[in-house]
Formats: C-alpha cells, structure tokens, sequence
C-alpha cells in the first residue's frame, strides 16, 4: 500500500526548502555588500554581484582561485595565520582588511569569515561578508589630520601667541605714567585691544578643546559656584561696570563638564563688552524646577534685533555691530548642546538682552 500521507508531507517540505533557499539566493544575490563562498581549502565557489562591482573581477574570473588575488600586501603573514586558525577551529573572524581591486586600487573592507559546518561539526565551507568602508577609513584618516593639526594650533594659541599678548599688556601698563594726555588716548586703545585679544585666545584655546574632545563627559557641576566665581572676575575686571548676582543661587548641581565656567564667562563677557551704556549693567538670576536649572543674564546694552535672535550662537557670529568675533557666544551654543541643554535669548524691559541658560539637573 502507497504512503501517500507519508509522500504529501515529505513533498511539502521539500517545497518548502527550496523556497527557503529561492529567498536565500535572492538576498544574497541582491545583498549591497561582497559575499564570498569557498571550500575549506579557501578556493572560491561562488561570489555574488556586489563582489563584482566592488573588486573589479567577474565572477568567472576568480572562482576556482582563492581570495589571494586581492592580496595588498598591507598585511603579514601572522594576520592570515591567525585567519585560518580562527575559521578552521569553526570560529567566526571578524577583522577589517585592506584588499586591491582589479586594477589596482587598495580598498578596506570590514569582513567576517564565518565557517559551516557539516553534521560532525568538521567545517565544510567559509562564506565571507565584506563590507566596504573605503570612504569611513578615508574620512576617519582625514579627521584625525585635522585633529592633529588643530591640536598644533591650540598648543601655539594656548602658550606663544598668548605668552606675547600678555607682555603687550604689561609694558602697555608700564607706559601709562610716561604719555601725555594725547598719548594716553591711543594708550588706552593699545590696553583695550591687547585685553580683548587676551580673552580671544583663551576663548579660540576654549573652542579647540571642545572640538579636540571625542565626546564630553559629563558629570555633576556645582552651579552656585560655576556662576558666582565668573561673576566675581568679571565685575573685577571691569571696574566701570556693574556685575553682580540677582538674589540667591541655589546649592545645585547641573549635567556638565568642567568647561561650564566658560559657558557664564563667555556670556558675562559678552554682555559688558557689547554694551553701549556709560555704566554696563548685568545681573544673573537663576531659577530650578524638578528637571532643569536656569540661569539668566540680563543687560542694559543695545539689545539683539529679532532677525538676529536665532543666528546668534553660529559661527562667528556677533552682536549688532559690536566688536569681536562672535567665537564666545558659539562656545556657549557648543558647550550648552553638549550638556543637552539650551541657551536663547529674549528682549529685557526696558533696555538690554536676556540670555537664558537652561541646563538637565545632575
């Protein structure tokens, strides 16, 4: 007597394989990254058309070779030791390679070599995903020169540069006694200049510092103090403003980094100096709720046009037509997205600006 149950469901399975496998060939076929078959001895079976696209050789060009013929030469002959040890052992490798196409050309790939093995776990095949990351590894390397240099920069800005500016200021004091009245007047622009590309070069060291910085890591930053030391230098610096706190700042602390100081400097800094009043005002006020701290600086300056509002933390961005570079008020807008925070600014009553600083309480 016929199994015909016995048939029906060997022939379903089987239909079921080779429509698993039909799904399995048209992803590989169509996969955007290399895919490389070969037996255990590394000698290629097949190779899909993202290989062919990437390397430069048709498929009937390497199978039956092995993945020697995009050898570089940028690797030695431990890195394929420790290969074939890895995948002969049924291990999957993971490593990124430098290969040479067709004609040539030398590119990266990030590659995993992943053995199968066969019912007693003796390895039968190697099937190997090559992503291409030609263009990262150039970007990555690109990046890196850039940060070197800018590291070289920040290092000149930071001692040389600096080192200058500040005996400029100390003989520019040193002459105060001996000009007359005409000459005191382009003294006091000499001083002002030279303080002013002072605060400059620690505001362009600032900037490097975040920009060399892979990521910052915050952590709890006392605000009370972060606030009130700026404070205290700034008003002392400038003996014909008035600088000075708005009741009480509250023993908190915020999600930040050890350059918050600079983020109240910066905008102190900005709000004296940008200002058109015989007697600049400033004061800081700050405010918490369960979530956020947020400290604001008011002045009594010129104000900030509402077509200027949201462009004034960019790039070199300034203030009306007020001097500097605009580099303080972008570290701020850097500093404070980095700590996941925000910084705005609105108009005050009657005069002035109001910079708002809102910062995720640690």
């Amino acid at each position: 007597m016929t199994n015909t149950g016995g048939e029906a469901a060997e022939n379903t399975e089987q239909g079921a394989n080779r429509i698993q496998f039909k799904s399995f060939e048209q992803a590989v076929k169509h996969a955007g990254h290399s895919i490389v078959v070969t037996d255990r001895d590394g000698t290629i079976e097949y190779v899909n058309p993202a290989f062919e696209e990437i390397t430069g050789y048709t498929k009937e060009e390497v199978v039956g070779k092995t993945p020697r013929i995009l050898k570089s030469g940028e690797h030695d002959d431990d890195f394929y030791r420790r290969l074939w040890e890895t995948v002969l052992a049924g291990d999957v490798w993971h490593a990124e390679l430098v290969n040479e196409r067709k004609n040539g050309e030398r590119f990266t790939v990030d590659q995993t070599i992943a053995p199968i093995l066969d019912d007693s776990d003796t390895v039968e095949r190697l099937v190997a995903v090559n992503r291409d990351i030609t263009k990262r590894t150039k970007l990555e390397r690109q990046l890196k020169q850039q940060r070197d240099r800018l590291d070289v920069l920040n290092q000149v800005v930071r001692h040389d540069v600096r080192n200058d500016l500040q005996l400029v200021v100390a003989y520019a004091d040193m002459l105060e006694d001996h000009v007359d009245d005409t000459g005191r007047a382009y003294l006091d622009k000499v001083q002002t200049s030279a303080e002013d590309a002072v605060e400059l070069t620690r505001t362009a060291r600032e900037l490097a510092d975040v920009m060399l910085k892979p990521e910052s890591n915050k952590m709890a930053v006392a605000l009370d103090q972060a606030v009130e030391e700026q404070v205290e230098d700034i008003d002392s610096a400038h003996v014909d403003a008035e600088v000075r706190v708005s009741g009480s700042i509250p023993a908190v602390s915020v999600e930040a980094d050890d350059m918050l100081p600079s983020v109240f400097r910066n905008l102190l800094q900005n709000a004296v100096r940008h200002n058109d009043k015989d007697v600049p005002k400033v004061s800081v006020s700050t405010a918490t709720d369960e979530d956020c701290a947020t400290v604001c600086v008011r002045d009594n300056g010129p104000g900030i046009p509402d077509s200027r509002k949201d462009e004034i933390f960019g790039k070199g961005e300034k203030g009306m037509e007020s001097p500097g570079t605009g580099l303080g008020l972008y570290l701020v807008g850097m500093l404070v997205d980095q700590y996941d925070g925000s910084v705005e600014v609105h108009d005050a009553e009657p005069d002035g600006s109001v910079f708002e600083v809102t910062l995720p309480l640690a």
